[in-house]
């Protein structure tokens, strides 16, 4: 089985995802250049998922222990190149607000992004916005979606943020990706754990068709 040029990616908040499969081919605009078998097989999906599932939770560890910018890798059988997340951090500057509001809140943003980026059927569904902390509490969080991929009649079910505790807040959302023509369906799905103490966590990224 040949694989054409396909690449799952995510970006997480501050934190940056990017899980890359690189086979043969390139992308193309044109559909007189692609095929179905431009499509991510079954196989392919459940194949990056696992993998994906066992990155996400050593990269919280990582997260958790404090470390910002790293890169974690993971050889997966049945694709040609590694799976990689990358991860960077930043906060929001509030130049804005007097020194000792600024010590007072504090405000960070997340993005999380995930998709797959192939042979003219690409798609990709972005989660992002910014949280707000005080003294281990959340004060405010904002959410925004984007979906893309010219192929697809896209919608997304993004709910008002669940607010689990005064701590802890999840920001969940689900894309829908039909290529009619096709008949093929993907779904992405995208959870965001935000922190009262500034951190934030992946507790989900995958997809599905």
């Amino acid at each position: 089985m040949k694989d054409k040029f396909k690449q799952l990616f995510m970006f997480i908040g501050i934190i940056s995802l990017v899980i890359s499969t690189i086979g043969l081919g390139k992308n193309s605009a044109s559909a007189e250049n692609i095929d179905e078998g431009s499509f991510l097989t079954d196989e392919q999906i459940q194949t990056m998922n696992e993998a994906l599932e066992v990155m996400i939770q050593e990269a919280n560890k990582k997260l958790a222990q404090g470390d910002e910018d790293f890169v974690i890798s993971r050889e997966v059988e049945g694709l040609d190149a590694p799976v990689t997340l990358e991860f960077a951090t930043d906060s929001v500057m509030e130049t804005a607000k007097p020194r000792a509001a600024r010590a007072a809140s504090s405000t960070k943003k997340y993005q999380a992004k995930v998709g797959y980026a192939g042979s003219g059927f690409d798609f990709g569904h972005k989660l992002y916005g910014q949280f707000t902390y005080s003294g281990g509490k959340l004060k405010g969080a904002t959410k925004n979606v984007e979906l893309s991929g010219w192929a697809y009649e896209k919608s997304h079910d993004t709910p008002p943020i669940d607010k689990l505790d005064p701590s802890v807040w999840e920001v969940k959302s689900t894309g829908t990706f039909k290529a009619l023509k096709y008949l093929k369906e993907y779904k992405t799905y995208l959870v965001v754990r935000l922190l009262g103490s500034g951190d934030y966590r992946i507790t989900k990224a995958k997809v599905t068709n």
